[in-house]
């Protein structure tokens, strides 16, 4: 065990050394060839539906909040909150805000601090997330939710991927607001780390952040670079090249949207705020119902922490796992899109069927 104890000092003593020491790449943006572009062209991206409109949100620190929501019906049944996963925006869920607005709901969606059209932290790297703590998101999150006026009538769900799914349980448990209940895709409790064993990324993302490192890209992470130069094939992340490739494609038509890989501040946020979700008596404040589905083939994150806290954690989990899917959800075929929106429907009729006598 001394000997153990000794190769791993020396390891993080030798690694702490090359963080100190090295300084931090200048931005260099991705410049797609020829041919990827004129695929890129070609690849079909759905537009909002007439009646969407873009507006901002002011956060406390001043950074503003790209949101947008399509007109109120009077047929409406509920109020869908979309809070896209980690790199997307709003500009790629065009066809479920389309398929949603169908199925009778008022959507709206929030682009998140650093993603899509919100304001980036750095305009020299506005690729690179920041944010002091986790907790910044949940705050902007109920912020953006307590300044809207949305049918009193109606119950408000948060539609949450991935990192959207992990700020959406943070905000239901720091801040009283006005939401009814969860539909969370995917939530990232936390990261699959590989090569990397967990331990290791959390002390070393940790320690870059101590030592004024924390905007430097985690290990392996770099500026956007699109997933596949293929945009026909269907990838880990999920099965359905119609909509798999909808990042990269409005990453190519709007640079200004695109979001790099994870820094040393974000995966240690991730793993520090994560960890504060499953505590017991953190996941108790979440007494709201949740309907948590998971991929069954999720390479991204560690699927077995976000499953244990639906099953053991909050008060009011019900768990559902999709067969054969990737961590990309709404990237899915049109039948795990259907099974999705399904799940809705039933939180729903749950939240306005007349109460027993």
């Amino acid at each position: 065990m001394p000997k153990l104890w000794k190769t791993l000092s020396a390891f993080m003593a030798i690694a702490g050394a090359g963080i100190v020491l090295w300084p931090e790449a200048a931005y260099t943006p991705h410049q797609p060839g020829a041919s990827y572009l004129a695929d890129s062209a070609a690849y079909p991206v759905a537009s909002m539906p007439d009646d969407w409109s873009w507006s901002y949100h002011s956060a406390q620190d001043g950074t503003k909040l790209r949101w947008g929501k399509t007109a109120l019906k009077e047929s409406d049944r509920a109020v869908i909150v979309t809070v896209p996963g980690y790199t997307s925006s709003m500009d790629m869920y065009a066809e479920h805000v389309r398929l949603l607005a169908a199925r009778g709901y008022h959507v709206a969606g929030l682009d998140l601090r650093g993603q899509g059209g919100s304001d980036r932290h750095r305009e020299s790297h506005p690729e690179k997330l920041y944010a002091k703590t986790f907790g910044v998101y949940s705050d902007d999150l109920a912020g953006f939710i307590q300044s809207q006026k949305f049918d009193a009538d109606l119950p408000v769900i948060l539609l949450g991927s991935s990192f959207g799914g992990h700020v959406s349980l943070r905000m239901a448990a720091d801040h009283e607001t006005t939401v009814d209940g969860l539909v969370l895709l995917a939530p990232a409790y936390a990261p699959n780390t590989a090569p990397f064993p967990f331990w290791l990324t959390k002390a070393m993302t940790g320690f870059a952040g101590l030592i004024g490192k924390g905007t430097h890209y985690a290990p392996g992470q770099g500026s956007w670079v699109p997933d596949g130069t293929d945009l026909t094939q269907p990838s880990e992340c999920a099965s359905e090249p119609k909509r798999l490739y909808l990042r990269d494609t409005v990453y190519v038509r709007s640079p200004k949207h695109r979001v790099g890989g994870a820094t040393n501040n974000y995966v240690s946020g991730m793993i520090s705020s994560g960890e504060l979700l499953q505590k017991a008596e953190y996941a108790q404040k979440i007494d709201l119902p949740i309907h948590m589905i998971m991929a069954e083939k999720d390479t991204i994150i560690d699927s077995d922490v976000s499953k244990r806290a639906c099953q053991s954690g909050l008060p009011d989990c019900t768990l559902i796992t999709l067969p054969g899917t990737g961590h990309c959800l709404l990237l899915e075929t049109d039948e795990v899109l259907e099974q999705i929106f399904t799940e809705i429907d039933s939180l729903v009729d749950r939240l306005t069927e007349p109460a027993q006598p």
